[in-house]
């Protein structure tokens, strides 16, 4: 089972300050309740010299210290406590987690406050989480119970003590305020993928949080099962989502400061994240020394690991770049302190089988996340979205073109590209995910009537593919020669560009075979504007791919906007 130790380094002449900041974080844990989603602090906020409100958090000398791994039990810190009295006396505050110390959860059918225990779903670094119900309203909840397995000891009345006062009560004051401060900063979160907050309580000598109860999995065991199924869409759809609630963090002025894939959950019917775990948070601007040292091998910058280094959002994308890397790859980058002496991360084109199943822009904004020094990184998550979902600027086509939806519409002639095509659509749906393109009439129910449904399918997409090939072109030039004959009523094809040249949706002509781009006089009149519009040309061979995977990127653009904009 995982253990965690908190580390507290005392200067000798800094005793007197250090134990009147506890003070102060002590009465701040008193003070701070949260009913109902309701924030309330009976008293003033503390300050130091009754001036400007502090946060009241471990000072410089005196931090706490947390070494996480995905893969592995959470590592123990070397700690000592050096009192002002015999400052060179070593007096050990943690032993490795045996069975003396066995975390003793809460028994079923327990109630505490409001809220029934009905199971244990959780241990972790600051306590243990429980599957409850709330007994007022009958709704679940997950309940996170403050409980220190190495420096605690649960009484006959289920109230949490120092397993030795002496060493441990120091510990469990600073601990009490750091839980509360994740329930303070949790609690100002409002973001559809952010865990939400319901009640912050004290009770049995310790503190508890309600969170609401998620239904799925953490995404380091998604990954596990859907790894080989993730394509580029649903990728860069989750990295989309994460960064959104990583930007919400950052405009409410605070820095997250352990995202990695146990801290990143995933709804089980929606597949969409849900980030979790503030207790390392921390507000933006903060002094280096004035928040705990967290540290997740091969998920945390360097700044997190050297002392006295300036974090900000820098810190959270090379986290968030990191756990994405993982999450494609299945590789963690190497430890970010290795990386500054000698940099073995490898590109994650190169970690990915087939290295065409993401696309370029997707491992660029990767790499460029990943840098070492904070200052090549992004400077924000806006920055990186930028990158991500460029602007998309159309070629002057006479209509302002712009996505109504993310699926893609493949318009061809069965004469004339049907195995083209399917070697199309096999690549963007390994891109996209399987129904993300709408292929041609074969999208439509038979005995439907075709005008009607083409729009339906037409405004639920970011692109129409029009695939053009020697037929297609020769086609249009026998109905020159029968001009009369030219806006013929059952060209469906005709029908399905026309249909989105009015809706104002965009369109990437596809050229293949050595097709070239028809003019203007050779198309009907509600199709001439797609004479005007930039074309794709996609060859045989290994030139396909090449050209497959520009058009892509595209279409990711498009998608991005369409994202943006909703």
């Amino acid at each position: 089972m995982p253990t965690i130790a908190h580390t507290f380094f005392v200067r000798p002449d800094a005793q007197l300050q250090q134990d009147t900041r506890l003070h102060l974080a002590e009465r701040r844990f008193e003070d701070t309740l949260i009913v109902s989603r309701t924030l309330v602090r009976p008293r003033a906020p503390l300050s130091q010299d009754d001036g400007a409100p502090i946060r009241a958090a471990a000072p410089a000398a005196e931090a706490v210290t947390k070494t996480l791994s995905s893969d592995a039990p959470t590592m123990i810190s070397a700690a000592r406590l050096r009192s002002r009295s015999s400052s060179d006396t070593t007096v050990p505050i943690n032993r490795p987690a045996s069975s003396e110390h066995e975390c003793v959860p809460l028994s079923k059918g327990h109630a505490v406050h409001k809220y029934e225990i009905e199971k244990l779903i959780g241990t972790g670094g600051f306590g243990l989480t429980y599957g409850a119900r709330d007994l007022t309203i009958n709704r679940a909840v997950a309940l996170k119970e403050l409980y220190l397995r190495d420096h605690c000891l649960r009484s006959e009345a289920n109230e949490v003590l120092a397993r030795e006062p002496a060493r441990d009560e120091r510990i469990l004051k600073w601990a009490r305020y750091f839980f509360s401060e994740e329930a303070r900063i949790t609690f100002s979160m409002r973001h559809q993928s952010i865990v939400r907050i319901y009640e912050f309580f004290k009770l049995n000598n310790t503190a508890y949080i309600a969170y609401e109860m998620l239904d799925g999995c953490d995404l380091e065991a998604w990954c596990q099962q859907q790894r080989h199924n993730l394509n580029d869409g649903d990728a860069v759809e989750l990295f989309r989502m994460v960064c959104s609630a990583l930007n919400h963090v950052h405009q409410r002025g605070f820095l997250h400061r352990d995202i990695k894939p146990a801290n990143i959950f995933v709804d089980k019917g929606t597949n969409e994240p849900v980030l979790i775990d503030f207790g390392a948070a921390s507000e933006i601007g903060a002094p280096p020394g004035d928040f705990p040292a967290v540290v997740s091998p091969g998920f945390s910058p360097v700044e997190q690991y050297e002392e006295g280094l300036r974090q900000d959002e820098r810190s959270d994308i090379y986290a968030l770049c990191a756990t994405m890397y993982w999450a494609i790859s299945g590789r963690k980058p190497p430890v970010a302190t290795e990386r500054r002496t000698k940099d073995q991360l490898v590109s994650p084109r190169a970690v990915v089988d087939p290295p065409f199943r993401f696309s370029e822009r997707l491992y660029k904004v990767l790499e460029t996340g990943l840098s070492v020094e904070p200052k090549d990184r992004y400077a924000g998550v806006p920055e990186l979205l930028a990158d991500l979902f460029p602007k998309f600027s159309v070629p002057p086509t006479g209509y302002m073109s712009a996505p109504r939806g993310d699926k893609i519409f493949l318009s061809y002639r069965r004469d004339d590209s049907a195995h083209f095509v399917g070697r199309l659509l096999d690549f963007l749906e390994m891109r996209f995910g399987s129904g993300s393109v709408f292929l041609d009439v074969g999208s439509i129910p038979m005995g439907m009537d075709f005008w009607d449904h083409i729009k339906t399918l037409l405004d639920r997409c970011a692109v129409m593919l029009v695939v053009i090939g020697p037929r297609w072109q020769k086609l249009l030039r026998q109905r020159r020669s029968r001009w009369h004959r030219r806006n013929r009523g059952d060209d469906y094809v005709a029908m399905e560009i026309a249909v989105a040249i009015e809706m104002q949706l965009p369109i990437i002509p596809v050229l293949f075979d050595s097709a070239t781009m028809p003019s203007a006089a050779l198309l009907p009149e509600n199709m001439r504007q797609l004479a005007n519009v930039n074309a794709a040309i996609i060859g045989q061979g290994m030139a396909f791919r090449a050209g497959a995977d520009g058009i892509a990127d595209q279409i990711a653009k498009l998608r991005g906007t369409h994202y943006s904009k909703a």
